[in-house]
């Protein structure tokens, strides 16, 4: 039989985090006899914009073929697994793992809804019922259904990229005992199809995590080949690693902003792209964050570019009144001193407005420029004196420093699932079956 496996929100602010446990379930369904693997194990990344996620709001899945007789044991081993390798605290986790036999449309649709906008566990739980999706919560609470849902409806994902993940011992903690030089030689060797690892502007190591959680390095790319190569080199050089997986996911891929909403429509942390004209100059807020006003035919909203996307924020200030832009990002909730906001990550300029400034004529015989020599006089050179009604002003079309184009956040500022510059006009899915 086919059998989809989801798991989330193992992660605990004193440790462990939901891909580890997937590591330790992957190596556990190695020895099962006569199961295979469908797919790569496979990592999906949610809406990133969900106040009470977990840190990267990812949940782990599985496909599989699995004999009949094997079912009961699998479902008993795996929820062992998983609550031997919890680190409980006052509030978290809430882990679920699920098991779902086949496909179906409504899930796909729950996946789709999970990544864009807010899911609420009642609407996840009647799913689960109606569907007959086999879950256990392992936790007090069980918002963890909510992503082992979505990505069991993730499967198969139409648009990937591939992420190796190294760990430690779970009991281990400090410093990582990475150097980011083996980072950059990665980065060097294989800069086509790897991405998100360095940040340069910067000088600022991605690839690294600073929790507490066991992964040692994450290093993306769109080749799954080429991370095997590059788990043999990392782990020669650091003798820290105890596990390791290569998941299948949605991270790198932007599909968290194709939906494209009416002002009107956006809802408190929707991930969304709306589009419209600029209808106000920029403004320089407190910390150096910058915000626009975007108008479209249903209504405005204010767009702020924050100082954390580098790049992003700088391009934001020389935007225009009348410019045409399509911006996608989370929308923040209104409160008592702001309304709904868009928190920008990408922005699309598709068109600009020419800025036309009109000055006094020059002087035709000096070349000065002259001033009104008052109401209906004409002008007056201020250096020769010399006087004429003939002279016209002067109009110029300036120049504009902003093109038509993609503009994104310094890689520093990156989501999980922000497409990067690199990625940026290829096909991830063509991408990942190069060597």
């Amino acid at each position: 039989m086919r059998l989809l496996i989801g798991i989330d929100d193992v992660d605990s602010p004193r440790g462990m985090c939901t891909t580890y446990a997937g590591a330790l379930i992957a190596e556990a369904l190695r020895e099962v006899e006569g199961l295979s693997f469908l797919d790569y194990p496979f990592l999906i990344r949610l809406n990133p914009n969900i106040p009470f996620k977990t840190r990267g709001n990812g949940a782990v899945a599985f496909y599989l073929e699995v004999p009949e007789y094997h079912y009961d044991y699998l479902k008993e081993t795996l929820v062992s697994i998983i609550e031997r390798a919890l680190i409980r605290s006052r509030r978290k986790p809430e882990p679920v793992i699920v098991f779902y036999k086949g496909t179906s449309s409504k899930l796909r649709r729950f996946y789709e809804k999970a990544l864009t906008s807010m899911v609420t566990l009642s609407y996840a739980e009647r799913l689960a019922n109606e569907l007959g999706v086999e879950y256990y919560a392992l936790g007090k609470g069980g918002r963890g259904l909510i992503g082992a849902l979505a990505a069991i409806g993730a499967i198969p994902l139409r648009e990937y990229t591939f992420e190796l993940l190294l760990y430690r011992s779970p009991s281990k903690r400090g410093r990582r005992a990475i150097d980011p030089k083996w980072i950059l030689e990665i980065d060097r060797k294989y800069r086509d199809y790897v991405f998100a690892n360095f940040d340069f502007s910067s000088k600022r190591l991605l690839a690294v995590p600073h929790g507490p959680d066991p992964v040692l390095v994450g290093i993306r790319s769109v080749n799954p080949l080429i991370l095997d190569e590059v788990r043999i080199f990392l782990t020669a050089k650091c003798g820290d690693v105890k596990k390791w997986i290569i998941y299948k996911t949605n991270q790198g891929t932007g599909v968290h902003l194709k939906r494209s909403l009416k002002i009107a429509a956006v809802k408190p942390y929707d991930s969304c792209t709306i589009s419209g004209v600029v209808s106000s100059n920029p403004s320089i807020l407190k910390g150096g964050h910058v915000k626009i006003k975007v108008r479209d035919d249903s209504g405005e909203i204010d767009c702020v570019f924050y100082k954390e996307t580098g790049f992003l924020n700088r391009v934001a200030r020389f935007l225009k009144q009348g410019d045409r832009v399509a911006v996608g990002g989370g929308i923040r909730p209104a409160s008592s001193r702001h309304g709904l906001t868009l928190n920008v990550e990408v922005l699309r300029v598709v068109e600009t407005v020419k800025i036309r400034k009109v000055y006094n004529p020059r002087c035709p015989r000096c070349k000065h420029r002259m001033k009104s020599a008052g109401r209906n006089k004409g002008y007056k050179c201020p250096k020769c004196g010399f006087k004429s009604k003939n002279v016209r002003k002067e109009v110029v079309v300036e120049d504009r420093i902003l093109e038509p184009g993609v503009y994104l956040p310094s890689p520093i500022a990156y989501r999980h699932l922000s497409k990067p510059k690199r990625l940026m006009g290829w096909d991830v899915k063509y991408l990942s079956n190069l060597h």
